[in-house]
């Protein structure tokens, strides 16, 4: 489905459905830009095909916490991040005003976020 787009149509969709910011959209354009289109759909294919098999448990056996943007859309992973939270109780942060890359649109709370967790740990 991804071919059918135009290249630029498609890359920029891809920007805004992963940044909220100025500087996020930008920062996702620099990242694509080293891809030819039929590459980047390629990844996308292999990236949305890593979740068919859907979510499985998992026995991690180190201190996680999970950081998704309020506003991110990308894929299932703002529900997948949820539900983690609801049945593992894995501590959940939703980074308000930030997309799929929460860090680069607001770097200073994941950052924040990441501090106090590993505070935490110690």
């Amino acid at each position: 489905m991804t071919r059918l787009f135009p290249d630029k149509i498609l890359r920029n969709v891809m920007a805004k459905m992963c940044g909220t910011s100025d500087i996020g959209r930008e920062n996702m354009l620099q990242m694509l830009d080293d891809y030819e289109k039929k590459e980047l759909c390629h990844l996308m294919y292999l990236g949305f095909a890593g979740f068919i098999p859907e979510i499985h448990d998992l026995n991690i056996p180190c201190p996680i916490c999970l950081v998704v943007g309020e506003n991110d859309k990308t894929g299932k992973v703002k529900k997948y991040n949820e539900l983690w939270h609801k049945n593992k109780r894995i501590p959940l942060y939703i980074v308000k005003g930030a997309s799929h890359n929460a860090n680069v649109d607001k770097p200073n709370e994941v950052n924040q976020i990441i501090e106090n967790f590993i505070g935490n740990c110690k």
